[in-house]
C-alpha cells in the first residue's frame, strides 16, 4: 500500500509539471489554480506515504515478536518438510561426511530455497530474516510444526 501511495505521488507530480506547461504556452486556459492543487496533493500523497513508512517501519516491525521465525515457519511447515525431501538425498555408502553434517547440508540448502522463493528479507528486517534462516536451518521441526492435529497421519 505504501509503494501505490508512493507511484500515486509521483504520477500527481509529474502529471502537475506537464500542466503547468500546458498553462505556460496557453494551450488550456482558464483553470490557473490546477497545477498548485496537483503540486499540493502530490506533497500531499509524499508526506502519507513517508508517515506510513515510518509506522511500518517504527511500529509493526519494531514490536515484532523474536519468536516470528518459529511462527513463519509454523506457517510454512508442509512447504519445508516437502523442500527437505527433496533435497534430502539421503545416505551415501562411500560418503565420508557424518549423518549430522548431511542433515544440516540439506537443511541449509532447504533455507536458501525456501527464502529465495518467499522474500521475507523484502518484509522482515535483517535481524528477524536472520532468525527465520538459523531456525529452518536447524532442522527443528518437531518445535516449528505446531499442534500435532496438523501433522500427517503415519
Amino acid at each position: 500500500f505504501i509503494s501505490v501511495v508512493q507511484c500515486l505521488a509521483a504520477m500527481t507530480s509529474i502529471a502537475s509539471i506537464v500542466v503547468g506547461f500546458v498553462i505556460r504556452f496557453g494551450f488550456l486556459t482558464g483553470v490557473p489554480d490546477l497545477t498548485f492543487i496537483l503540486a499540493m496533493s502530490a506533497i500531499g500523497a509524499f508526506v502519507i506515504s513517508i508517515i506510513l513508512q515510518l509506522y511500518a517501519n517504527l511500529v509493526l516491525l519494531y514490536k515484532l515478536e523474536p519468536s516470528a521465525a518459529k511462527d513463519v515457519c509454523r506457517s510454512f511447515w508442509g512447504t519445508l518438510l516437502q523442500k527437505y525431501a527433496d533435497f534430502n538425498i539421503g545416505r551415501s555408502d562411500k560418503s565420508i561426511a557424518s549423518p549430522a553434517l548431511e542433515d544440516r547440508e540439506s537443511w541449509e540448502y532447504v533455507a536458501r530455497e525456501f527464502l529465495t522463493e518467499t522474500r521475507f528479507d523484502t518484509v522482515l528486517g535483517a535481524n528477524r530474516f536472520n532468525a527465520v534462516m538459523q531456525t529452518i536451518q536447524s532442522g527443528d521441526s518437531d518445535s516449528w510444526r505446531g499442534n500435532k492435529v496438523f501433522t500427517k497421519s503415519e
